[in-house]
């Protein structure tokens, strides 16, 4: 990436946040090019820049060796834990004001996640 598409350290403090609270690549990837659209820069972050990112701030942001769904987590889902995960997600979205704006909610569960599956590397 040319040296014109750098951007200032305000914004890769929001931007590191922003990808901390996401944590997943794919993901970071499609944070980071919306983010330098809304900074009306056009071109297309890469791989390369990823890893340049994370090894200037590689205090904040690691990456690490995914973890799969333990077996013992698995077996011990019962109808207590579900309830209380039903009320941790709606304390969530109270507090992040979401209630009321079902577009800004997305779905994800564990029902995916083989349990002997090859491990990839996160941020």
């Amino acid at each position: 990436m040319s040296s014109s598409v750098k951007m200032h350290n305000k914004n890769y403090s929001a931007l590191i946040q922003l990808l901390l609270d996401y944590g997943y690549n794919d993901l970071i990837m499609t944070v980071a090019v919306d983010y330098m659209k809304s900074l009306n820069i056009v071109e297309t972050p890469g791989q390369k820049w990823l890893n340049h990112f994370i090894q200037r701030h590689s205090d904040q942001i690691k990456w690490k060796k995914e973890q799969k769904l333990e077996r013992a987590r698995a077996e011990n889902f019962n109808e207590s834990t579900r309830k209380a995960w039903f009320q941790l997600l709606k304390t969530e979205l109270i507090k992040l004001d979401l209630m009321d704006k079902p577009a800004q909610i997305f779905n994800a569960d564990e029902s995916g996640f083989a349990d002997k599956t090859k491990e990839s590397w996160v941020v």
